[in-house]
Order: structure tokens, then C-alpha cells, then sequence
């Protein structure tokens, strides 16, 4: 019995310690209102994952780039065909080309002959072949403003030239009487007039 009190006694400010302790632990726990406890009452680091309830947090509770990235997922299937679009309104025709006629006239063994699949408003009778290299055009269902003319390169010389030339030009009267309209001259250079096939364009 001794023994115990001189323990107490020698032990007494511990006893005394770990009683206050005590009872101000379950002081604290029993007088601490519901939900008064907040961030200000926990210290850096009081809440350890061990205390967090599994599978509670979202993903916006995380910091941009905190979560890694998932795997890729599989490609989806195709969907399906969506309905054929309406047909769109129709455009404007373009304006006509302002030729009046044209035409390739093939000349072979001093023969003119009117190429129709490359023709428009002339006609094999509006041609004549007056002389060498010299082609005149009368009949021609429209008045003439203007004509251009050029050498067909196929099978002709590279010096080739066609040029042309309008009534009542005095050149054209001569070579093709007063009834022509037009007249077309091949030469090749340095050597004069030659018979040669053109294409011819009047406006």
C-alpha cells in the first residue's frame, strides 16, 4: 500500500497531465457544435487519403493536368449516308461570242474547200480561189466589221502567214471584183504568195 501511494505521489503532476488531457479531449468532442468544424479548424495536411472516402471525389475537384489521360478509345463505326443534297439553282448561259461567222478552209492542189465542222455563217458557195495564194469571200449573210486570219500550221511551213483584208480596200477589188466582201492572202515569207490552208474569223 505504500508502495502505491509513494508512486501516486512521486507520479502526481503526470496523473495530473494525462487527466487534463483527457478531459480536454472529450470536452472538445462533445461541446463542438454540428458542421462548425471548416478549413480554418484544420491544419495543412490534417486530411491524409486514408481518411478521403473512396471514389467521392470528381474530376473537378483535380487541377488541370493533375489526372492522367485515358487510353484512345476505339473508332467508332460509320454512320450512315446522309440523303442526297438538292440540285442548286441553275446559272446564268453566258453571252454569246461576238463572231459573226468563221471558218477553216483546207486548200489542197489549189482546191478551197470549207471545213464545215469548224465553220459558222460560211458556206462553201461564199469562197473563191481567184488566184494563187488569194481567197475571196462574198455572199456572206452579215456585214463585215472586221476579220483576222491565221496559217494553218499542220502540214505548212513554219514562215507561213495569212492576212486579210476588207472591201472596198482597193487590193480586194482588184483581186476579187466588186461583188467580194473579204479576201484572205497566204504567202510564206521571202518567197511570195502559196497556196495554204487558214482559219478566218469576221466580226
Amino acid at each position: 500500500m505504500r508502495s502505491a501511494i509513494a508512486h501516486i505521489r512521486h507520479n502526481l503532476i503526470a496523473y495530473l497531465a494525462l487527466f487534463v488531457a483527457l478531459g480536454g479531449t472529450s470536452y472538445a468532442a462533445v461541446s463542438l457544435p454540428h458542421n462548425s468544424v471548416g478549413t480554418a479548424q484544420l491544419k495543412n495536411g490534417a486530411v491524409t487519403a486514408a481518411k478521403v472516402k473512396a471514389h467521392s471525389l470528381l474530376g473537378s475537384d483535380f487541377k488541370a493536368g493533375q489526372l492522367p489521360r485515358g487510353a484512345t478509345g476505339a473508332t467508332g463505326a460509320t454512320g450512315a449516308t446522309g440523303a442526297t443534297g438538292g440540285t442548286g439553282p441553275k446559272g446564268e448561259p453566258g453571252a454569246p461570242g461576238s463572231a459573226l461567222g468563221y471558218a477553216h478552209v483546207v486548200v489542197i492542189s489549189g482546191t478551197a474547200t470549207v471545213d464545215a465542222s469548224r465553220s459558222h455563217n460560211v458556206a462553201q458557195a461564199n469562197i473563191s480561189h481567184s488566184s494563187t495564194g488569194i481567197f475571196c469571200f462574198s455572199g456572206l449573210p452579215f456585214t463585215l466589221h472586221n476579220a483576222v486570219s491565221s496559217a494553218d500550221a499542220e502540214g505548212n511551213p513554219a514562215a507561213l502567214m495569212a492576212e486579210a483584208a476588207l472591201a472596198p480596200d482597193a487590193e480586194v477589188l482588184a483581186a476579187c471584183g466588186s461583188s467580194a466582201q473579204a479576201a484572205i492572202v497566204t504567202r510564206e515569207a521571202g518567197k511570195g504568195n502559196t497556196d495554204a490552208s487558214f482559219y478566218v474569223v469576221f466580226n
